[in-house]
């Protein structure tokens, strides 16, 4: 989707003094569908495989660097959702876009958009939760989704996707910060929701940051009012059993009655994770060729 060359690209222009990967080539010409990049290769390790061998103090001072670097990110804002540079951004919250580029739903200039764009999805999804068809029941309960939603307002620039196996270190100095594919500039709460990778110890690590970046909020306040909602939705959206039509990592089969959208599916991630839903060269065809 281009995201990390954008990103890297915004923040050089910027003079941002980051700790980035090295030179980065765009190697694939405007009309290809698929973005390769080249990245100079960059020193150090990744965090998570030092982590449990660094004193205390190397380990403060890691966590004052990463602190650094997201108050600096944080300076970077936009008025709505987007990539760096302006065009729409994929949602990797909610609709789980991932990798599906150019098939992805996209976060909305505004939450009421982006919800607006969730929600025949997030009433399929309702219905099936609370096992009604009862178009009452599910407005009311899709209200209630949309009333507890988080405020999008301000759009930080956004890595998306802090963990350990994205942090490089040499000693206790961050040599870079690595994978920005799901970068952009998202609500405000975005990258304290994806951060960490939900285990031990990085989110002990991450969680010290967050309390030195947003003092005023603390965890379980930020559980109840952004993790938890949006959690909600998120739930709804993966219920819907209807196959999404902006959600195509797979192929479905035909369903054997009308109650069930489809018998089963294929996930092409399975199959060589091509863009274009062709099969791995090494799997067999429908006439038994490889």
């Amino acid at each position: 989707m281009g995201n990390d060359y954008i990103t890297l690209k915004f923040l050089r222009d910027q003079g941002s003094k980051l700790p980035l990967p090295g030179e980065v080539l765009l190697i694939s010409g405007p009309d290809e569908k698929v973005r390769f990049t080249l990245t100079k290769k960059v020193p150090g390790q990744w965090l998570g495989s030092v982590w449990h061998t660094l004193s205390l103090r190397s380990r403060r001072n890691v966590s004052r660097q990463m602190t650094g670097i997201v108050k600096a990110l944080r300076r970077f804002t936009r008025p709505t959702a987007q990539k760096a540079d302006g065009t729409p951004l994929e949602d990797f919250l909610v609709g789980r876009c991932l990798f599906r580029s150019p098939s992805c739903t996209q976060i909305g200039s505004t939450t009421e958009e982006w919800l607006d764009a969730l929600a025949p999805t997030l009433r399929g999804g309702l219905s099936n939760i609370h096992k009604t068809n009862d178009p009452v029941v599910i407005e009311e309960k899709l209200a209630e989704l949309r009333a507890n939603f988080p405020s999008g307002g301000p759009y930080y620039l956004t890595h998306g996707d802090l963990n350990f196996s994205n942090i490089l270190v040499e000693g206790d100095k961050i040599t870079a910060i690595l994978d920005w594919e799901w970068s952009g500039f998202m609500p405000w709460w975005a990258e304290r929701l994806t951060a960490g990778g939900h285990n031990f110890p990085a989110d002990e690590f991450l969680s010290r940051i967050w309390a030195n970046v947003e003092p005023e909020l603390d965890e379980e306040t930020f559980i109840s009012t952004v993790a938890v909602p949006v959690g909600k939705v998120k739930e709804a959206w993966d219920a819907c059993k209807v196959d999404h039509p902006n959600f195509k990592d797979r192929w479905v089969l035909p369903a054997f009655s009308e109650c069930q959208s489809a018998a089963g599916h294929i996930n092409w991630f399975d199959c060589g994770n091509q863009v274009e839903h062709k099969i791995n060269p090494n799997q067999w065809d429908d006439e038994g060729q490889k």
